[in-house]
């Protein structure tokens, strides 16, 4: 190899590349001609076209696959000249070849260049390349381009390669996603579930009970879970059952108790998942592990919850206090991951899934009985399922799925096993496929002892109390050096304005970037102000990166705005800092005190205060009934119990009681009273945000406003009302979509969407024998599909076996309701079986929806009407159908008829007065 090459190597970063090339032979079918400065791979000219069409920013990441000759990436080094830029090469004959012919010294040295040599285990590679690039990915948006040629070579698997780093990335990007727009609610999330370190501590002093070698279940809410909800209330005490939480409500109604309850959701509208546990109105013995992100109120309503710290959060400061915990970090951005990890770290092996679909299963977005109802996405994505060809997932599920298989490749190695006992959904890999019944035979066969998982609450309160302390220290640190810095810079500016002299602000500006450094780096400000507001940090850091070009008056207003921004957001951070340290202090005290601290009625209502602040319902009302005891003339203890209770919408009646003692109490107190008007119009305010979201077609919002009201005021008749409404609106709208979606995918079955086809012909030639057999063959997979059992229904009605009949056409109209025929259909089997209440219901509703069907219906139902003696309904039918009757004499008896039994003689006769002649004449 060239001595400036190999000089290059020897006091860089590629030493070790170096020792490997050594040992590397050159490969024959390589041919390099540095005259032309043309590198070929048998028959292949490489790295042909070097342009990159975007236009790259400092902050972006260029991941060039393939070194290539170098031509390429000395261009993009030429036209962009700060963007980081990272080779991907599998070629070590090809690189050594080039460091042989070519100076590449400048690429070597480059400080903003990485050269990455993948081997055969290059996924690992990959892995631990990107993960140490983490800061650097925060505020970069990343690009891959392939040198040209390497789609044909055999030696780089660029399709591969491309799509595991895009997969790496997209995890990675959702994330920084949901910082830039939910940071600010996410970190105070993490701030208020501090509290979960002194009610169960963090997941890794729970974890020092293990649970090793016995397996685990962790159960999700996909729609495939109700085939396995029966036989998974038999297995409860054989393996340690993990819930996703929003798999509760439908555990509930079965009558199962999940061991342990994981949580993630940062939004508000995620507390929907635990309305079972709120209706009870206690604190519930279910141990709850969460994120430290998870909604902040969640963890507050279990006695004992648990937090799973992340680096770079709020949480990881206090993780610390417990002592180190050396084991594998597992990517996460769903509950499921949760759960694994909590698995994981107990040692349970194997590892079952249950209603782990990661797609819409049937059509379905959850199981039945789950809270927090989804409409189905426009943008699908098709990946291979358990038991089908294709299964419909989003990009989201995509991403929760892929980092599923992440997980299962870095501990499969390990020992641990991973079955999916879903029976339907996407396919894992890496997971055995089994039903649940074959799992029980294999692994669930003997009761296995739950005992080591009793917890007791922490009392650590000194501990987490100092930790506090020192980060509100901290932040006051941040503030003030930010105010020096501040004051710097605009002193230097002014300098700079008056004599342009930059050694005289040098002095300065070191010290000012000094402070920038230490504040920029310190753990205290990126855990509890930058990822507090990721959003303002994100666009000031991509400025402050691409600062080619500007001045040195631009660069001092640009430290000025940082110093402002550090500033403002630290003393924000400052105040949720400063609430977390008051409620652990008064707590502390209380705690070690009760009956002096409730002597301090001031310190009572400040941390009672508190409690609301934190959405602490339970620990609240415990310490105010304490209260009130002492002090039961309180206008104020009882107006703060109305202020807890009215945190769960299930204690509306309760929430009403306290406000209302407090104005008994005293009547001028005007908190109490707006906060009663308030409570009072809930369920009216959730109904008028229900027409809101109805006016909009936004029926699942509209629905979820409508439970909302009920849960308020379960007898309000308006809300009962509502909801009939906008349930069927609901379920029209879903129907719909799933049909739709059900039919893009048995389209996408190739031979089987063949054999649908010519089911189809065979109907419209009544070839229904044909048509029978291929659709009875469809229905077992695909009877979800509306039209198949709707065909299969009608069919039987042609061949007299009218029980199948029913039984195919009453699962249709689950399925397609919206569609008038299924009803005529069923119309006409209710008259064969002479159940003519049915018959005529049906008929109705297939009328109603359709009145192009009225000339084959109505004659019908004016019979029935008149069977029925609702002669005015057959009048008015008998009436209409007159314009498409082919025997108008015999319509017209009918309506004379009508006329006799509604008592109007003189019309009857008039009317048979001049049918008689005109049918004696026929």
């Amino acid at each position: 190899m060239l001595y400036v090459n190999v000089n290059a190597m020897k006091s860089g970063i590629y030493k070790g590349l170096l020792d490997r090339l050594n040992n590397v032979d050159i490969d024959s079918n390589l041919k390099y001609i540095p005259e032309e400065d043309k590198l070929f791979y048998k028959d292949v000219e490489l790295d042909t076209l070097n342009e990159v069409a975007e236009d790259l920013k400092s902050y972006d990441i260029a991941i060039l696959h393939g070194f290539g000759s170098g031509k390429t990436i000395r261009n993009l080094r030429n036209k962009f000249k700060r963007t980081f830029i990272i080779v991907f090469e599998t070629n070590f004959s090809l690189l050594k070849l080039l460091l042989s012919e070519k100076d590449l010294s400048d690429i070597l040295t480059d400080k903003n260049t990485l050269i990455v040599p993948l081997s055969y285990n290059y996924k690992d590679e990959i892995d631990k390349l990107l993960g140490s690039l983490t800061m650097k990915l925060l505020w970069a948006d990343v690009y891959q381009y392939s040198i040209a040629g390497y789609e044909k070579v055999d030696f780089y698997n660029l399709d591969e390669i491309k799509e595991y780093t895009r997969r790496f990335l997209a995890a990675f990007y959702i994330n920084r996603s949901t910082l830039l727009h939910k940071s600010e609610i996410i970190t105070e999330n993490s701030i208020k579930n501090t509290l979960s370190f002194l009610r169960g501590g963090p997941l890794r002093l729970f974890v020092k009970n293990k649970f090793e070698n016995k397996p685990a279940i962790i159960v999700a809410s996909g729609p495939s879970l109700m085939k396995n909800i029966d036989k998974l209330k038999g297995l409860k005490d054989k393996a340690l059952v993990i819930a996703a939480d929003s798999v509760l409500g439908t555990l509930n109604e079965f009558g199962i108790k999940p061991d342990i309850v994981c949580g993630v959701d940062y939004n508000p509208i995620n507390i929907e998942k635990y309305k079972t546990i709120l209706k009870d109105k206690k604190k519930s013995d279910f141990i709850y592990i969460h994120t430290a992100a998870v909604y902040h109120q969640i963890p507050k309503i279990f006695k004992k919850s648990v937090v799973e710290c992340h680096s770079l959060s709020l949480s990881d400061l206090y993780g610390e206090i417990f002592g180190d915990f050396n084991d594998v970090s597992l990517p996460s951005n769903a509950v499921t991951h949760t759960a694994i990890a909590v698995a994981y770290y107990l040692r349970a092996n194997p590892i079952i899934f249950v209603g782990q679909d990661w797609a819409f299963t049937g059509g379905l977005d959850h199981a039945k009985g789950v809270s927090v109802e989804v409409d189905l996405p426009k943008q699908l994505h098709w990946v291979r399922g358990n038991y089908q060809d294709k299964v419909p997932t989003d990009h989201a599920m995509y991403t929760g799925l892929k980092l599923v298989e992440d997980i299962i490749k870095v501990l499969s190695p390990k020992g641990f096993k991973f079955i999916n006992a879903t029976e339907g959904g996407a396919y894992i890999e890496g997971a055995e496929l089994l039903t649940l019944e074959d799992v029980q035979k294999k692994y669930l066969k003997d009761n296995v002892d739950k005992t080591v998982f009793e917890i007791n609450n922490s009392s650590d309160y000194d501990k987490i109390i100092s930790k506090t302390e020192q980060i509100l220290g901290g932040i006051e640190q941040i503030i003030r050096k930010s105010k020096d810095a501040l004051k710097m810079a605009k002193d230097v500016l002014d300098k700079w304005k008056i004599n342009k002299d930059e050694n005289q602000i040098r002095k300065r500006v070191n010290k000012i970037n000094a402070i920038n450094d230490e504040i920029t780096f310190d753990e205290i400000f990126i855990s509890a102000v930058q990822n507090f507001f990721f959003k303002d940090f994100f666009y000031f850091n991509r400025e402050e990166i691409d600062i080619e070009g500007q001045s040195v008056e631009d660069r001092i207003n640009q430290a000025i705005k940082y110093f402002k921004l550090i500033r403002e957001k630290s003393i924000l951070s400052r105040k949720h800092i400063k609430n977390l340290l008051d409620i652990l202090k008064l707590e502390y005290e209380f705690k070690k005190d009760a009956d002096r601290f409730l002597k301090k009625k001031e310190k009572v209502v400040n941390l009672l205060k508190l409690y609301v602040e934190f959405k602490d319902i339970y620990t609240g009302i415990e310490l105010v009934d304490r209260a009130i005891e002492i002090y039961k003339d309180s206008a104020d203890l009882y107006y703060w119990k109305g202020k807890l209770c009215s945190l769960n919408r299930f204690m509306h009646k309760e929430t009403l009681e306290s406000f209302q003692k407090a104005i008994e109490i005293n009547p001028d107190h005007k908190k109490a009273k707006f906060d009663y008007k308030v409570e009072q119009n809930m369920v009216a305010s959730h109904l008028l945000l229900a027409k809101r979201a109805l006016d909009n077609k936004d029926f699942i919002d509209a629905k979820r406003l409508v439970l909302r009201a009920l849960d308020y005021e379960p007898e309000n008749e308006e809300a009962k009302k509502w909801f009939d409404v906008v349930e069927e609106m609901s379920k029209v709208s879903k129907d719909i979509k799933r049909q739709n979606l059900l039919y893009a995918q048995l389209s996408l079955e190739g031979d089987i969407f063949d054999e649908y086809k010519k089911a189809i012909d065979f109907v419209k030639k009544e070839q229904l024998d044909k048509a029978f057999d291929i659709l009875v063959e469809l229905y077992d997979k695909y009877g979800s599909f509306g039209d198949i059992p709707f065909l299969l229904g009608s069919i039987y009605i042609d061949r007299k076996e009218l029980d199948k009949a029913e039984k195919y056409l009453k699962e249709a109209v689950e399925l397609i309701p919206y569609q008038p025929l299924v009803y005529l259909a069923l119309g006409k089997l209710y008259l064969m079986k002479e159940n003519y209440y049915a018959a005529k219901e049906n008929l109705e509703k297939a009328i109603n929806m359709n009145p192009d069907l009225k000339p084959g219906i109505l004659d019908t139902l004016g019979n029935l009407y008149y069977e029925f003696g609702e002669y005015e309904k057959a009048f008015r039918a008998f009436e209409e159908f007159l314009q498409y009757s082919d025997d108008k004499i015999k319509t017209l008896t009918k309506i004379a008829l009508c006329y006799k039994e509604m008592g109007m003689i003189n019309k009857y006769n008039t009317l048979m007065d001049k049918i008689k002649p005109i049918s004696s004449s026929n």
